[in-house]
């Protein structure tokens, strides 16, 4: 699986773009004071307890978002994610449109791991980029510079909330937690670069939770501009296939599968005969499915060819060989009856003793076949 990485530039960003919220010192005053010892003193606790002490008693001060983003930032460094995100949520009550303290919180939710509150400042995250990109040019050229900075770094935070979504659904093994995720990226992003990865594993978890008209809707999505996935072929088909739901897409998908599986890679981490083996079944299947369609609308000389060629891949399968013989006897009598045709006529009477000789469903009849057969042909 192709996993993304992300420009250095967007994992450097944050850090670097925090300078939205600017600092305004009279030392003559008790808070000016106390931010000019905030700036003068080195990073570590003494710090951190002068701009708590700050927040604590000028917490509408016009540099309180100043002093909660150095805290923002240095709680994230210390993995105090729970704090971090605290400082980010008072600075976004009081501008919330500060796209940098939003991805900070983003960044302390992915730190805490929790799936549902990356949700959320993923999608908070995203919201506020997108409105910094969509708001007007300023009037003022000296502030153009500032505001075209600040829309580039939206763009990059907006994919980095995709990849946000994408990462933690990658990691995550519960599937309603994937399809929650990869739903909500899809929704907000229907463009997004991450989708071709998103939708096969979409499709992968509502098969494990037994939602197979859901995975066939996600199949079809995926087939509609990728056709070289042979797991969503196989289900596709398979699916049109039973009860013969819709003969065309079934043949179209089965055949399309055949052709992929012939040349996919083997997997590295695959040992020769296993992969050996999964490409013989799918094939099998495949062919198997295309002769029993063949032979349903008295295609004869396709269902022989298909069906011949399913054979030797539907031996481990006594149902399926049964079923594979009795149409290879049918097959083959039908196109050899009008003319009386001798060594098609012995491939049918041939095949029709196989299946007579197995259990099932079909045994009875393929019987009685290998009798007719036996009489109006004289045959031994």
């Amino acid at each position: 699986m192709r996993i993304f990485l992300l420009p250095l530039a967007l994992l450097l960003a944050w850090p670097l773009a925090a300078q939205r919220h600017k600092v305004n010192i009279n030392a003559e005053t008790p808070e000016g004071l106390l931010l000019q010892m905030i700036g003068q003193e080195p990073e570590g606790d003494r710090k951190m307890a002068m701009m708590e002490a700050f927040i604590e008693k000028h917490s509408k001060d016009a540099s309180a978002p100043w002093v909660l983003q150095q805290m923002q930032t240095i709680f994230l460094k210390a993995n105090n994610f729970d704090k971090a995100l605290d400082a980010g949520n008072r600075i976004l009550a009081v501008d919330p449109l500060d796209v940098e303290t939003a991805q900070g919180n983003l960044k302390a939710a992915e730190g805490k791991k929790d799936p549902a509150l990356i949700l959320q400042w993923s999608n908070t995250t995203s919201e506020i980029a997108r409105k910094v990109v969509a708001s007007p040019k300023p009037k003022d050229e000296e502030e153009v510079e500032e505001w075209k900075r600040l829309v580039d770094y939206s763009k990059q935070v907006d994919i980095y909330t995709e990849y946000a979504l994408y990462a933690t659904g990658l990691g995550n093994p519960d599937p309603k937690l994937r399809l929650q995720l990869f739903g909500a990226l899809e929704k907000r992003s229907p463009n997004s670069q991450y989708l071709k990865e998103t939708r096969p594993l979409e499709f992968v978890a509502l098969q494990q939770l037994g939602d197979r008209p859901g995975a066939l809707a996600k199949a079809e999505q995926i087939l509609a501009t990728d056709q070289s996935n042979d797991d969503v072929l196989l289900f596709a088909s398979s699916s049109y296939f039973e009860g013969m739901k819709d003969k065309a897409k079934a043949t179209h998908y089965a055949q399309k599968m055949i052709e992929v599986v012939a040349v996919k890679p083997k997997p590295a981490n695959v040992a020769d005969a296993d992969w050996q083996k999964t490409v013989a079944f799918k094939t099998g299947l495949g062919n198997w499915m295309l002769g029993l369609m063949a032979s349903t609308d008295k295609k004869w000389s396709d269902a022989d060819k298909y069906l011949r060629l399913a054979l030797p891949n539907v031996q481990n399968n006594q149902e399926m060989k049964a079923e594979t013989l009795f149409f290879l006897g049918l097959a083959n009598f039908s196109m050899a009856d009008p003319k009386g045709n001798r060594p098609q006529i012995m491939e049918a009477y041939k095949f029709s003793q196989q299946c007579a000789a197995i259990p099932g469903k079909y045994q009875t009849q393929a019987k009685s076949n290998v009798t007719v057969m036996k009489q109006k042909y004289k045959l031994q």
